[in-house]
């Protein structure tokens, strides 16, 4: 415990020193309040005791300064002094002084008066980060309403106008084919429904610290296997080409296996949804010379403007205007891989243009990534020849 004795009589400072020793404290000792105020500034302390009648800055002052700075605002302030009267004690207390304490000082007293003012401090940090954490938990659910309400009811409206498109050409004996055509579109707008509100749930774990992750070896191709064969139906009905480029070794990855699946899967889904028809979305994994693992997915569509990246990458997000529901669940995404990643020790980048495409990729650092024998680690999902071979051609 580190304690700052402010005192300008040097003997009782000296004193003080000696006595504080069976608490084990490293006892700082100044004379005067600005001298104190400096030290404050730049030192840490666990705790303060104060005189009043102070050279250059005095003790009530030295205490406003002191509550007053983000530093040592909650830093707890013994104040010992030769005053007793009723209008210092209301002052003291006014300051910002935690204990009053008239010289001379109890010294068989003060060791328990310390060890007590210490849990009181401790009881109160721990009040101050459930009272942070509650207020945490308010901004998500407030920040995951407002992208619910922003992202998904334009997509629900669009599903109203669909099924009452169906039920009119029905009525009206209308060919299968129109009435194919627009379930293949609802089930497309429901897809992404089911995956806004999966990205929300993972989004307000993430941001609320309750992120847990169950780190284990997992083999590269498996991370791939558990998402690419939905990747690939997806792209293939919209007549996307979408293939894989693998490093010819093996890799294990140390990391939770569903996590970093999600957030590899949500910025290839990002891709391959948005992407124009005709165009191709590439998923790149490479083994850097560092031998960390640089992920990529690269595609050939309209590109985002920086501003409108910056607020995608956002865990907040105006929610003002209309017509945005398809970017906004893209950047939900995009948070959820950031947070997953950052968890991870890696970083998310995002590269993008207008009209220029779009390059979003996760880096994963070194001390996670291993080569490793085909054996060595159980394989969870199978990896087909025939998926492989549809991947990479």
């Amino acid at each position: 415990m580190r304690v700052l004795v402010v005192d300008d009589d040097t003997v009782f400072c000296t004193v003080t020193k000696r006595k504080l020793a069976g608490l084990a404290a490293d006892v700082t000792e100044t004379y005067d309040g600005l001298s104190a105020w400096n030290i404050a500034q730049t030192n840490h302390f666990d705790l303060a005791l104060v005189d009043l009648g102070l050279p250059g800055l005095d003790g009530l002052s030295l205490i406003e300064h002191i509550r007053q700075h983000p530093k040592t605002r909650h830093m707890p302030i013994i104040v010992i002094t030769g005053r007793d009267d009723k209008d210092t004690i209301n002052a003291a207390f006014a300051a910002g002084a935690t204990l009053f304490l008239t010289k001379p000082i109890n010294w068989s007293l003060i060791e328990y008066q310390i060890r007590c003012v210490m849990r009181m401090t401790v009881s109160e940090q721990e009040l101050r980060h459930v009272h942070q954490r509650l207020r945490a938990s308010n901004r998500v659910k407030d920040t995951v309403i407002g992208r619910l309400n922003h992202s998904l009811q334009p997509i629900a409206h669009e599903l109203r106008v669909l099924a009452n498109g169906m039920i009119h050409l029905a009525n009206t004996h209308c060919k299968p084919d129109a009435i194919d055509a627009r379930a293949t579109v609802m089930i497309d707008r429901i897809e992404r429904l089911e995956a806004g509100l999966s990205n929300m749930t993972a989004f307000a774990g993430s941001v609320s610290g309750e992120l847990e992750l169950n780190h284990v070896p997992t083999h590269l191709r498996d991370l791939i296997a558990s998402f690419a064969p939905a990747a690939l139906h997806r792209a293939t009905t919209r007549d996307v080409n979408f293939r894989v480029e693998l490093p010819a070794s093996d890799i294990a990855i140390m990391c939770d296996t569903e996590q970093l699946s999600r957030a590899i899967a949500n910025i290839t889904d990002n891709a391959v949804r948005y992407a124009p028809n005709g165009s191709r979305v590439t998923l790149t994994v490479r083994l850097l010379e560092d031998r960390s693992l640089y992920i990529s997915v690269d595609d050939e569509g309209c590109g985002i403007a920086p501003g409108r990246l910056v607020q995608l990458l956002s865990p907040h997000i105006e929610t003002a205007g209309g017509g945005q529901s398809n970017a906004e669940l893209a950047g939900m995404g995009l948070v959820v891989a950031k947070h997953i990643i950052e968890a991870h020790g890696g970083i998310l980048e995002v590269h993008s243009a207008p009209q220029r495409g779009t390059t979003a990729a996760l880096h994963i650092p070194a001390d996670r990534v291993s080569c490793v024998e085909p054996n060595e680690i159980h394989d969870g999902q199978q990896w087909p020849d025939e998926m492989h071979a549809k991947l990479t051609a």
